[in-house]
């Protein structure tokens, strides 16, 4: 059975309790983890030791970047990062790349969009850079032709100000 694990690590390390959040991950034995929100590359190794984490290079304004974590039983190709969803730099791109295990093989997309209630207009900005990245995926690069795909991560899907539970 495919274990796929997106998770958002909110400023990773932060305050954390890597020991708690090491033993939850070993319960789940994920073989692909899509984070968000890493500040240290270091950090996240201890966190998941028996994984390879690629992060992105670029983390929008405030260093949070995304990646991909694969296990011993997966493999996957070098991630891309996809400036189209930065905006110029002000917000993360996505990354992707095509994996194998558990006898499948896929696409894989993360994404962290832009948050807050104030964001909503970045967001569609990003949804329509995402919509034409989930497009032309499949076409070209490691997997071309396969058309399967999974797009995980921190949507941020609230709403504007207005229509936002307080």
């Amino acid at each position: 059975m495919l274990r796929v694990l997106s998770w958002n690590l909110e400023n990773f390390p932060a305050d954390h309790d890597i020991a708690k959040m090491s033993r939850w991950i070993a319960r789940a034995a994920p073989q692909v983890v899509a984070i968000q929100e890493v500040r240290d590359a270091d950090a996240l190794a201890a966190l998941l030791p028996e994984h390879a984490a690629a992060l992105s290079r670029r983390g929008g304004a405030r260093g949070q970047t995304l990646g991909v974590a694969i296990g011993a039983d997966a493999e996957a190709s070098p991630i891309v990062e996809h400036a189209a969803l930065e905006l110029g730099g002000r917000v993360r791109p996505a990354v992707s790349s095509h994996v194998r295990a558990a006898g499948v093989d896929f696409h894989l997309v993360v994404v962290h969009l832009k948050a807050t209630p104030s964001g909503l207009d970045t967001r569609r900005l990003q949804w329509a850079a995402l919509v034409d990245l989930i497009a032309r995926l499949p076409l070209s690069g490691p997997g071309a032709g396969d058309l399967d795909l999974v797009v995980v991560g921190d949507f941020n899907a609230t709403g504007a100000d207005e229509t936002t539970p307080p």
